[in-house]
């Protein structure tokens, strides 16, 4: 991991990543409300009332009710200004927020175009990791594999093999134990 943040001197000229703040606890548990095609139509044309989204929606898919069945105007509001009131913050403590809190299911993305720092940031976290499970602070030890790898795997398994197995020479490997420590 040291090595790997050093690639392009990112030790001495890193820049902390800043990027959209969010609550991670009520996007966990709303994930699929937060980001369903309803609320995106609801924010695009600026909607602040529930009932009248629901009702234009409806009009434009009569035949997607589903996800408007489990919003009521109260979630709908607090969805709606969630969205629009993200503030930018550095993203290092969101990643150490996640990884503590062990309530929290899903997986986090960092997205961004290209050339906006998102693999500098995942070295960086990879080295902080790797510091913090050198001086006893974590026992997880971090791996960096670059999704550009993935396109020679068919799935995360056989990717996570090749990486441990042929790169870093892990003798008595197996994925099931993997899977286990992770």
């Amino acid at each position: 991991m040291e090595k790997q943040f050093s690639i392009d001197r990112l030790d001495k000229y890193y820049i902390p990543a800043r990027g959209k703040s969010v609550n991670m606890k009520f996007h966990s548990r709303y994930f699929d409300l937060i980001y369903s095609d309803f609320i995106k139509f609801a924010s695009l044309r600026e909607y602040q009332n529930f009932e009248y989204a629901k009702s234009d929606w409806l009009k434009d898919h009569p035949d997607d009710k589903s996800v408007v069945e489990d919003l009521n105007s109260s979630l709908f509001s607090r969805i709606i200004k969630e969205r629009e009131t993200q503030s930018v913050v550095e993203l290092e403590p969101l990643i150490d927020e996640w990884v503590a809190n062990s309530t929290v299911q899903e997986a986090v993305a960092i997205l961004g175009s290209y050339g906006t720092g998102k693999s500098s940031f995942a070295r960086r976290i990879a080295w902080s990791y790797a510091q913090k499970f050198k001086a006893q602070e974590t026992v997880r030890m971090p791996l960096l594999i670059e999704l550009k790898e993935f396109s020679s795997h068919q799935d995360l398994r056989s990717l996570i093999t090749d990486y441990l197995v042929n790169r870093h020479r892990i003798k008595n490997y197996s994925y099931e134990l993997f899977r286990t420590l992770n």
